[in-house]
C-alpha cells in the first residue's frame, strides 16, 4: 500500500507519485465548499485560501487521501488515482529556470519590443505568418495591428492558428448569471479576477 509522508514544515506531502504542495492540495480541492458538485465550477477565489495554509495530518484510507488542512481545520479527501494522473512534482522535468532554446523570455519594459503584424496581411499567409507565428513560438506573445474594432473581430486573429472549436453554445458565448447554474456556462457567483476555461 502507498504511504504518505507529512513534511515537518506542513507546506507539502510525500506519496509514491510524487511531492504534493499544501496550497497545490488546497486549491484543487473538490469538497462542496470549494466545487459545486454538480458542474465543477471553482466556489471560492484563489485569495481565499488562507496565505499560511498547511498540511495538520494526512492518512490514506483505501484509495483516499484525506488531509486535514490548518488553519482552517478541514478535512478533505482526495483521489489517489487522480493525484497520481496529476502529479506534477517527478523527476525528468527541466530542472529549475528551465527554458526551451527556441523561447526568449522578456520582461515589462521590453513590451515595445513585441513583434506586431498587420492583419491584412497576417490573413494573406506565406511569410509575414509564418514569420508571426514564429514570433509568437520564440516570444509567447506577438501583437496584431491594424485590426477591425467590430464584435466577433477576434475571431480573424484566433483563425490564424487553427480552427475553432466549438461548443453546444456556439462559436461565441458570454458567461452569464444564473441563478441555480447547471454548468460551467452560467453562474450564479459573481465573476472572479480569474476565470477558468469553459468547454
Amino acid at each position: 500500500m502507498t504511504g504518505v509522508n507529512v513534511d515537518p514544515s506542513g507546506t507539502f506531502l510525500t506519496l509514491e507519485s510524487g511531492r504534493f504542495h499544501a496550497i497545490w492540495l488546497r486549491d484543487n480541492a473538490a469538497d462542496p465548499q470549494t466545487r459545486d458538485s454538480r458542474n465543477g465550477q471553482r466556489l471560492i477565489a484563489p485569495g481565499a485560501i488562507p496565505s499560511d495554509i498547511r498540511i495538520a495530518r494526512a492518512a490514506i484510507n483505501n484509495d483516499t487521501l484525506m488531509v486535514d488542512f490548518a488553519p482552517e481545520m478541514r478535512t478533505i479527501a482526495f483521489g489517489l488515482s487522480w493525484l497520481a494522473r496529476n502529479a506534477y512534482d517527478r523527476s525528468g522535468i527541466g530542472g529549475c529556470g528551465w527554458t526551451d532554446p527556441a523561447i526568449t523570455t522578456w520582461t515589462g519594459p521590453r513590451l515595445g519590443e513585441v513583434p506586431a503584424a498587420d492583419l491584412g496581411a497576417l490573413e494573406t499567409g506565406g511569410t509575414a505568418l509564418r514569420d508571426w507565428l514564429g514570433h509568437v513560438r520564440r516570444y509567447g506573445v506577438a501583437r496584431v495591428i491594424n485590426g477591425p474594432a467590430v464584435p466577433g473581430a477576434l475571431f480573424r486573429v484566433v483563425d490564424l492558428f487553427g480552427h475553432v472549436r466549438e461548443t453546444n453554445y456556439g462559436r461565441h458565448f458570454d458567461v452569464r448569471n444564473q441563478v441555480n447554474p447547471v454548468n460551467l456556462a452560467y453562474t450564479g457567483r459573481a465573476p472572479s479576477v480569474l476565470n477558468e476555461k469553459i468547454n
